[in-house]
């Protein structure tokens, strides 16, 4: 064993012995003397999350992240420290980051906590520099082996390139036009049911009328189960409609503008769509996902899109141009 993986196995052994105060110690030295060592820097930032010293840990986990912003682990890491000061909005942030390019421990459940404790958004998006180092090996202080960190995401030019292959990469959100987007259309549909025969003493109308309201409720809810979006690490799958019925795959290179849009009714049934304008060959074509979700989600959605697909249409470019 080299005398790195020595020192890490010391540091693992003391952490996994609950001797988490000895094991911070021992990695404070080895910071000390080897301050460019990121390995070290994130196995102190574990300890201090053990320690619950979150603001300390906060620091080392940014300088980890600003030097390799696709390390996930250290992302996840720096929610922890985050949450632990109760700065969910940023927690909330750091743990998207961290699910955009792996999965960690318990991260999705932590998401979930700050985003229902009323965690305000955090002005910024997912953008990832061009030019990526990867760290060496990493050691993870709670498992007894050695883990690769995280390797970069390469963009859809990079695979094209390399091996002539387009995978569309892991599926990072999902969701369907939601069912209240059509109550507005329903409730009416039911208020003239009810309210014209009555007004007009014509009772045969009723049997139309109502046909029309229970159409109107089906419909909100086909629409509602017809349709889903799945946002992938490259690419955007829509289906929408039943008839006609459309489906289509959007590459992130290809998206010229994401545009966020709510309507006078998205008010009333608290909801909000975006617009995706993109590119197939020289032909400019749009697709609206309708009322995809509550606005606070789409907002932070609209924002986090903008890093990707900067990132992928600039590499495709080298190919075109």
């Amino acid at each position: 064993m080299t005398p790195e993986g020595d020192f890490f196995a010391q540091a693992r052994n003391l952490f996994q012995a609950g001797r988490t105060a000895e094991a911070t110690d021992l990695l404070e030295r080895a910071v000390e003397t080897r301050p460019n060592d990121l390995a070290c820097r994130y196995a102190l930032a574990v300890c201090l999350n053990e320690e619950k010293a979150w603001k300390r840990a906060e620091t080392h986990l940014r300088m980890v992240i600003e030097a390799e912003p696709h390390h996930y682990l250290a992302s996840y890491e720096l929610g922890k420290a985050l949450q632990g000061q109760r700065r969910l909005g940023e927690a909330a942030q750091a743990y998207r980051r961290c699910l955009l390019h792996g999965e960690a421990g318990d991260a999705r459940r932590r998401l979930k906590e700050c985003e229902t404790s009323g965690a305000q958004p955090v002005r910024g998006d997912l953008a990832v520099p061009e030019d990526l180092e990867r760290l060496a090996a990493l050691a993870v202080l709670d498992a007894d082996r050695y883990v690769p960190p995280p390797a970069s995401l390469p963009t859809l030019a990079d695979d094209l390139d390399e091996r002539g292959s387009a995978p569309v990469g892991d599926l990072v959100w999902s969701s369907r036009t939601q069912l209240r987007a059509g109550v507005p259309a329903a409730v009416f549909a039911t208020a003239l049911a009810l309210a014209i025969p009555a007004l007009l003493g014509r009772n045969w109308l009723y049997l139309p009328l109502g046909a029309y309201a229970v159409t109107a409720w089906a419909a909100a809810f086909l629409i509602s189960r017809a349709s889903r979006f799945d946002f992938y690490e490259r690419r955007l799958d829509v289906a929408q409609g039943i008839v006609p019925r459309s489906k289509q795959s959007i590459w992130y290179a290809s998206i010229t503008q994401v545009n966020y849009s709510r309507g006078l009714l998205s008010y009333l049934t608290h909801t909000a769509s975006l617009d995706i304008h993109y590119m197939v060959g020289s032909d400019h074509k749009s697709a609206t996902l309708a009322a995809l979700g509550n606005p606070a989600r789409i907002d932070r959605l609209y924002r986090e899109l903008q890093g990707p697909v900067v990132r992928e249409r600039r590499a495709m470019k080298k190919i075109l141009f």
